[in-house]
């Protein structure tokens, strides 16, 4: 259904509960779903939950999928953000 455009309707049509086997391919159709929506926040959630199933039909797409939705600036450290106030404040004098 999501190819179609409408993610709403498969998110509404996947299941609340599937066995443990199954966990970590509907989370991934799940956080597609999202993605197609623009919901990062919920693709990212859903594909870590995906990630950490006892089965994931194909990790390093996953991987992948899960690399494209870091949170930027996430893995800087916290005087990146410094160095850019330090400039915006020289320019004006």
């Amino acid at each position: 259904m999501g190819a179609q455009g409408n993610a709403d309707g498969g998110l509404e049509i996947l299941p609340a509960k599937v066995p443990d086997s199954f966990v970590g391919l509907l989370e991934e159709v799940r956080g597609d779903l999202y993605l197609i929506k623009g919901d990062t926040d919920a693709a990212r959630t859903a594909y870590e939950t995906a990630s950490s199933s006892d089965f994931v039909p194909n990790p390093e797409a996953l991987s992948i999928k899960i690399d494209d939705l870091a949170v930027p600036g996430a893995n800087e450290g916290s005087d990146a953000g410094d160095a850019g106030d330090a400039g915006a404040e020289g320019e004006g004098s």
